[in-house]
């Protein structure tokens, strides 16, 4: 592999970084997309509400992206 070959693949790597969101635990992560897919369906699961310290026991994120 040519020294430009990784420039640009370092390059390419940077621009495709996901932003993602640990756990409290810091075993898992997911997109943001990925939590607020969680979160909408905890909340179809209790008929559209549920108190932010139950959902952060269920989805084990911080209460602060919530």
């Amino acid at each position: 592999m040519a020294w430009e070959e990784i420039k640009r693949l370092a390059a390419d790597f940077q621009r495709a970084q996901l932003k993602v969101i640990y756990t409290t635990d810091g075993k898992e992560y997911l997109t943001p997309q990925q939590l607020e897919r969680e979160i909408k369906d905890e909340l179809f699961v209790h008929g559209g509400r549920i108190n932010v310290v139950d959902l952060q026991q269920v989805s084990s994120f911080p209460r602060c992206l919530l």
